[in-house]
């Protein structure tokens, strides 16, 4: 991560892919390890559910709970290409708008979206 007096570096410069996670369940654990072995992706951090689930990936940062986060500081801090989301639906509320103002790249995993849901999901769409 780097120090809030640092200058970014563009995301789009470089040739790997980085990616935000967004629960650790059975499927956000399947899918970082995927991840962590392929080399056009880069995981860069870890958002659980609660803090206290555990990850075994120790070249990841685990950056605590989706309660906790203040995503326009974090996308800001540590940038990403793509937010990869296994979490409720409603959790695109908390990062969503941070994640549209940034042109940050959706991959959701969620199929129990509501029609709310997916109006929101399209309103930040049109901005990215």
């Amino acid at each position: 991560m780097r120090k809030e007096n640092e200058k970014p570096t563009s995301i789009h410069d470089r040739t790997t892919t980085c990616v935000g996670l967004i629960g650790y369940g059975k499927a956000g654990h399947a899918v970082a390890n995927v991840r962590m072995e392929d080399e056009r992706c880069s995981l860069q951090w870890i958002v659980r559910k609660h803090l206290a689930e555990p990850t075994c990936l120790t070249r990841v940062r685990s950056l605590g709970s989706l309660a906790d986060q203040d995503w326009g500081r974090l996308l800001d801090l540590d940038p990403v290409d793509a937010i990869v989301d296994f979490l409720h639906p409603d959790a695109v509320f908390n990062y969503g708008p941070a994640m549209a103002a940034r042109e940050v790249m959706l991959v959701s995993a969620n199929s129990a979206y509501e029609a709310h849901h997916l109006s929101f999901m399209t309103e930040l769409g049109q901005n990215t």
